[in-house]
């Protein structure tokens, strides 16, 4: 079994301790006809199937009211799908009616609206498609180009955010208003041997801000007017550093992003540090798990702090959480063989994964991690800056 670790950062110096609670797998998830063992799930977090399907190209969301909604492409049969979960196990179905991949989902805090951003099934146009307040769908054309990579977007006001990838490995930011003026911009041109993946998040005042890696540096690009960029080195410590980059801002729209380091194998985290004023790095899980792949991080709205699930070679979904100064928890939620992710924090601090799985015959499924355990730690849900006790002892 997994323990939760727990890193404490001493100026250049970190010792990992292995905390004395060790997780507690509960093993009594039903095995589906296809599985040939147990899925084992970490004790407090419950796994729950959204679909059966190859489901790979999904997003899910959170909207005013905490409810979960998720879109998806199901690259066995090519359907679309929005589903919205009812209860615990229970999801209702949207009736997405578009045709396309690459589905992104994104609720606009001015008119709470749900967008959708997908390419065309027949040409790659990007389309914007939402519903209506009477619950009808509705979509445009966003942009006329031919297939584009890494997709990341948000709305606000009305108007998508779109960070993305050309063929020639371009980061491109793009500025869609449905109802008024559109523009695209050039941020940079990877000239290493990997596609980068651009990372986009919106300020409170409708700013965008973009992560992104190029030629094995993770960078930072900031605008006023959405048109002029500069883009600054948040790290370059390695000889590959910067994949899978994850953009948040904080409650004060300072930025956080978790990353790999592919170089040493290593997940990592940077703050964006307004009193120095800089980035401050730092390794979440080192090279003994080969860990960081395919991050997604999320803050805790209560109190910043990030929480980040990624992939490691002995981790199929495993979470990472701040839970004091320099001090982050581990675990291991499930295992399996999983690919991508996405996780959110709902208001009370309850962790949600979604994550495509499949199976030891080769099935696969949309599902989602639920966290059950803040009712149960009184520091995991005050925020304290005391270490966590880990899973194990309430």
């Amino acid at each position: 079994m997994r323990q939760a670790l727990v890193r404490f950062e001493l100026g250049a110096r970190q010792i990992t301790c292995a905390l004395t609670a060790v997780v507690i797998f509960l093993c009594c998830q039903p095995v589906a006809a296809e599985s040939v063992a147990p899925e084992v799930v970490a004790w407090g977090w419950s796994i729950e199937t959204v679909a059966a399907a190859y489901a790979n190209d999904f997003d899910m969301e959170l909207d005013s009211r905490g409810m979960i909604h998720v879109v998806f492409h199901d690259e066995q049969n090519g359907d679309n799908f929005y589903l919205r979960r009812s209860s615990p196990g229970v999801w209702s179905d949207w009736a997405f009616p578009y045709y396309g991949s690459g589905l992104l989902l994104d609720f606009d805090p001015v008119d709470e609206l749900q967008y959708v951003l997908y390419r065309d099934h027949s040409n790659f146009d990007l389309m914007l498609a939402w519903r209506t307040v009477t619950g009808d769908w509705t979509n445009t054309v966003a942009l006329v180009t031919d297939y584009v990579e890494n997709l990341s977007f948000e709305m606000y006001g009305g108007t998508a955010h779109i960070a993305y990838v050309t063929s020639s490995n371009e980061v491109m930011y793009y500025h869609f208003d449905p109802d008024g003026s559109s523009w695209g911009v050039w941020l940079g041109t990877a000239i290493g041997l990997e596609t980068p993946k651009p990372s986009l998040a919106v300020r409170s005042d409708g700013i965008p801000r973009v992560s992104y890696d190029l030629d094995g540096v993770l960078y930072y690009a900031t605008t006023a007017d959405m048109v002029t960029w500069t883009s600054a080195v948040v790290d370059n410590s390695a000889a590959n550093v910067g994949r899978y980059s994850s953009l948040v801002l904080d409650s004060t729209d300072m930025p956080s992003i978790s990353y790999r380091d592919s170089t040493n194998a290593d997940l990592k985290y940077a703050y964006y540090n307004p009193f120095i004023p800089g980035w401050t790095t730092s390794v979440v899980a080192g090279a003994m798990s080969a860990a960081g792949e395919l991050t997604s991080m999320a803050l805790d709205p209560r109190t910043d702090y990030p929480r980040i699930s990624s992939r490691a070679f002995d981790c199929a979904i495993c979470l990472h959480e701040l839970v004091g100064s320099g001090q982050w928890a581990e675990t291991e939620v499930s295992d399996g063989n999983t690919y991508r992710r996405k996780v959110v924090v709902n208001s009370v601090g309850d962790v949600l994964i979604a994550f495509h799985a499949e199976s030891a015959t080769n099935v696969h499924a949309l599902k989602l991690a639920v966290d059950n355990r803040r009712v149960f730690f009184d520091d995991f849900e005050s925020g304290t800056t005391n270490a966590w006790n880990g899973p194990g002892t309430p």
